[in-house]
């Protein structure tokens, strides 16, 4: 079987997850109900037997268990680089192809490990989230570095938008300087790049 059709048997996977709240969201009800978690377990091993016949239900319990903890950890990656006051260069961008297949975890995940107070916006990481063609190397270099602008432009609005809600706030003239800083910085970056692909 291939790899793409193996993601394809994957995103089910996540979305039979989604489907049973008893396996994954602690307040709910179902949570509690054995027999509905246990339902739900072996609609996920039946799925997963496509990938592994073999499979049972302690191998697919392991590797759901092991795909949160790297849910987890790229979550985590995400909140301290926004709360850690990082520019738009510098904010994390999950590496996981299943990353936003997860995100109805993402406060199942804050809240159990108390990730972040930071609000980040998913559909903005989804928006920079570099695409690859195969056909056009330069391509593909031109669009990364523009969603690594808009990632940057996005940010830094972001921050000047959280900056100005917490008490003593920078005066807006500052603010101001700033944004024409991370302007600049922005556009010194972006010629680099285009003259380093040339």
């Amino acid at each position: 079987m291939t790899l793409n059709a193996n993601t394809n048997i994957w995103k089910e996977i996540f979305q039979i997850i989604q489907n049973h709240p008893a396996i994954w969201k602690i307040k709910s009800t179902e949570y509690r109900n054995i027999m509905k978690k246990n339902q739900a377990w072996e609609s996920i091993l039946e799925k997963y037997k496509e990938i592994d016949p073999d499979g049972t239900l302690a191998t697919i319990k392991n590797k759901i268990t092991n795909i949160r903890t790297c849910y987890r950890r790229d979550l985590k990656k995400v909140a301290d680089s926004l709360k850690s006051g990082a520019g738009g260069e510098d904010v994390y961008i999950p590496s996981l192809w299943y990353f936003y297949e997860l995100d109805f975890l993402r406060d199942q995940e804050e809240a159990s490990e108390s990730v972040s107070t930071v609000d980040f916006d998913v559909e903005a990481l989804k928006e920079i989230r570099p695409k690859r063609s195969k056909n056009n190397p330069k391509q593909d270099f031109l669009q990364q570095a523009c969603a690594q602008l808009e990632s940057m432009k996005k940010m830094t609005m972001k921050m000047m938008q959280l900056s100005m809600q917490s008490p003593g706030h920078v005066p807006s003239g500052n603010l101001t300087l700033s944004k024409g800083f991370m302007q600049k910085k922005a556009l010194k970056k972006f010629s680099f790049l285009v003259n380093l692909n040339n």
